[in-house]
């Protein structure tokens, strides 16, 4: 039974001192801060605080060559009036498929040929379909 008394006396006696040792290193980062000292850590920037220049310029997309640009689609009047009759009643992405373009390509050539009256959209938003006069 003593060599457990030791024993405890002895953990007790290490808890001791290692609870001092921890109090004055807090005590000492405390006056430290109070004193203005250095951090370890750098200030953050503030929400919404643009990145610097070089970094935001130094980006592109990942799988693209630098210096490549796509080339636009061009489609005439007569190539979508010929696939708006083959597809007469169908969503214009039917009619960008058939292209092979986006719908965005024929856009102003679609939206002419609805103001001169070829072409009537019926329906709303994704929904409507176009249909020769």
């Amino acid at each position: 039974m003593a060599t457990n008394d030791k024993i405890r006396a002895l953990v007790d006696d290490f808890v001791e001192q290692l609870s001092a040792e921890i109090h004055s290193a807090a005590l000492a980062s405390l006056e430290e801060a109070l004193r203005g000292g250095a951090t370890s850590t750098p200030a953050r920037r503030g929400p919404g605080r643009p990145k610097p220049a070089a970094a935001a310029s130094s980006r592109r997309k990942p799988g693209r060559k630098p210096g490549r640009k796509g080339r636009a689609a061009k489609i005439s009047s007569e190539q979508l009036l010929a696939a708006i009759k083959a597809h007469n009643g169908e969503r214009t992405e039917v009619i960008a498929n058939d292209l092979g373009v986006s719908s965005k390509v024929f856009k102003p050539q679609l939206d002419q040929m609805l103001a001169d009256g070829i072409v009537v959209r019926k329906g709303r938003a994704r929904g409507s379909t176009l249909h020769l006069k």
